[in-house]
């Protein structure tokens, strides 16, 4: 049987790949987030589980946070504003895609799973290292979801 961790990532690989976004993308779930510059013609989400924090609630009850990290990459053609705004605007809308709002009050919970999201840290918004080098626009973001085991 696979590890919580690699089943929370899957469920995360599964609803972002069916999510209405405001443009198409191609998602994955890895454990070596490696792409070849060709591959990043269209937006592509990379999905990998990070690891957990697991904290005793009590003497049989674990609290358990799985951190996943998300990355959006795409290839640029002039590293312009107008193209990098849109996928600038993209990664904001992953990070909160779990996130509560009027549909989902408590936050969205994973499809076939309890675990419920209870934060995102945006670790970068934009790599200026991939822009110069690679005219590759990647943010990296990491969601945070909440279970318990017992």
């Amino acid at each position: 049987m696979a590890a919580a961790l690699v089943l929370i990532a899957e469920a995360v690989r599964g609803d972002l790949a069916r999510a209405a976004l405001s443009q198409p993308v191609s998602v994955e779930r890895v454990f070596l987030p490696q792409r070849a510059v060709e591959e990043l013609r269209q937006a592509v989400v990379t999905v990998v589980p990070t690891g957990e924090r697991i904290v005793a609630v009590a003497r049989h009850l674990q609290t358990v946070d799985t951190l996943i990290d998300v990355a959006l990459q795409r290839r640029l053609v002039e590293c312009s504003n107008q193209e990098i705004d849109p996928l600038v605007a993209l990664a904001s809308e992953l990070s909160v895609y779990f996130a509560p709002g009027p549909t989902q009050p408590g936050g969205l919970a994973l499809t076939g799973r309890s675990e419920r999201w209870v934060g995102t840290e945006w670790k970068l918004p934009f790599s200026p290292q991939h822009l110069d080098q690679h005219r590759v626009f990647t943010a990296v973001f990491q969601y945070t979801f909440r279970g318990q085991r017992g």
